[in-house]
């Protein structure tokens, strides 16, 4: 958990932590949204994406929603939440991710 100028980042990372390693992005703009708990949607206030390590990307998003349970600016505070995604394929099917998370707040200054 991430949180910059102008977004709050929860990120899945695949062993080390660098930004190759991201396997899963979801961000949320800090000008729409996380000031307090409650339910965001990815469409019109976030993005869902991978690092730059992987070859492939997501397919569309069609809608997606973040939820988080507990949330505070302050550095160390507990982030925790759901996130649910629907994509469309290159083939037209539709694929749902769902997952949650918990984890410390990291304020990154810059």
């Amino acid at each position: 958990m991430r949180l910059y100028d102008s977004e709050l980042s929860i990120e899945y990372v695949a062993g080390e932590k660098n930004a190759e390693k991201v396997a899963l992005r979801i961000t949320v703009e800090r000008s729409a949204a996380p000031k307090v708990h409650g339910t965001y949607d990815l469409l019109t206030q976030g993005t869902m994406s991978r690092g730059a390590g992987y070859p492939a990307e997501l397919p569309l998003l069609s809608s997606g929603t973040l939820t988080l349970d507990a949330y505070g600016e302050d550095a160390g505070n507990e982030v925790r939440g759901t996130f649910e995604a629907v994509f469309t394929t290159a083939e037209n099917s539709k694929q749902t991710l769902r997952g949650g998370f918990a984890a410390k707040l990291e304020v990154v200054d810059f």
